[in-house]
């Protein structure tokens, strides 16, 4: 058994490492499916052709909101989506404001 040998602190340790990379790890999929979708959905009336990329993700009322970033004449466009349920939701126009 390799851990036999290890202290109290160093298994806590280990398992804090564990779960900071099984965060990690989820959160880049989480990225990953939000700007998957965002590439089908170009050309609508949120949004536009330009290149797309996932800036932060936070999570608000139960909910991971993931963060797209757009430039859009001269400007950055903020896009919020929602990860929870097993899907991934692009809140209305108006409703963007209440997740950031």
């Amino acid at each position: 058994m390799p851990f036999i040998g290890l202290l109290n602190n160093d298994l806590h340790y280990i398992t804090f490492i564990y779960i900071y990379v099984l965060i990690r790890a989820i959160v880049y999929i989480v990225k990953d499916n939000c700007i998957r979708l965002a590439n089908k959905n170009k050309g609508s009336f949120l949004i536009e052709d330009s290149p797309i990329r996932a800036n932060k993700t936070w999570i608000k009322d139960v909910m991971r909101v993931v963060q797209l970033l757009q430039n859009y004449n001269d400007d950055i466009k903020e896009i919020m989506y929602i990860v929870g349920n097993d899907m991934v939701e692009i809140p209305r126009m108006l409703e963007q404001g209440k997740w950031r």
